[in-house]
């Protein structure tokens, strides 16, 4: 068994990876991908208000709703995390 240390580190390790300078074509791509991204999600959430809303998915050959978490609106719960990161994305141009 193993104490734990109780002294404080002189400094913390940077964690995060710094980016060189984005060229022209290299912003031309992430741009192209970020539409992509924004594109296929709207798609998705479009389907799924028109053919499922407030159900637990939506079936996507059919077009019809299906329960299978009780009905609790899985599917929009679930998206909730991943819609915050896209708007972050979509606001601040990231």
């Amino acid at each position: 068994m193993r104490t734990v240390p109780t002294s404080i580190p002189n400094s913390i390790p940077r964690i995060q990876y710094e980016f060189g300078k984005e060229t022209a074509a290299e912003k031309k791509v992430r741009v192209a991908r970020l539409e992509l991204v924004k594109g296929n999600f709207t798609h998705a959430w479009n389907a799924y208000k028109e053919h499922a809303w407030l159900r637990d998915e939506v079936m996507p050959l059919s077009g019809s709703s299906h329960d299978p978490f009780g009905g609790w609106a899985a599917t929009l719960v679930d998206s909730l995390g991943l819609l915050h990161l896209l708007l972050i994305v979509v606001l601040f141009r990231c």
